[in-house]
């Protein structure tokens, strides 16, 4: 019988946690996503790009951090691009030992889109 555990865990990105360590000090981390679907015959295969970076997690600006902060940013098909930061990093999440980061906050985006 095939452990799933076995094979996630080999398909798993070498180094792909979280790696800051708590300290006040200068601190820069991101992860890189990038998708190549397919090419169906135009010639053309569609890629996307998914970056998720965070910057002195230690400093938050809520605390006075001059450099805190963080960014999603998305490259779709057809060069089109997406920034959010983020300059609140005390919502900001990560695992230490695999693949898992997010910011979680409520936002009034969908009002800034009117």
């Amino acid at each position: 019988m095939v452990n799933l555990n076995d094979r996630v865990r080999r398909l798993q990105t070498p180094h792909s946690g979280y790696h800051w360590d708590g300290s006040d000090r200068r601190f820069f981390e991101g992860w890189y996503y990038r998708v190549t679907l397919p090419d169906r015959g135009s010639g053309n295969p569609q890629t996307f790009a998914f970056m998720y970076s965070i910057e002195d997690p230690g400093g938050s600006r809520e605390g006075g951090g001059r450099y805190s902060g963080g960014a999603a940013q998305i490259l779709g098909a057809n060069d089109e691009y997406l920034c959010r930061t983020f300059p609140d990093v005390t919502q900001f999440w990560a695992w230490r030992q695999a693949l898992g980061v997010g910011h979680w906050r409520k936002t009034d985006f969908a009002q800034s889109l009117l």
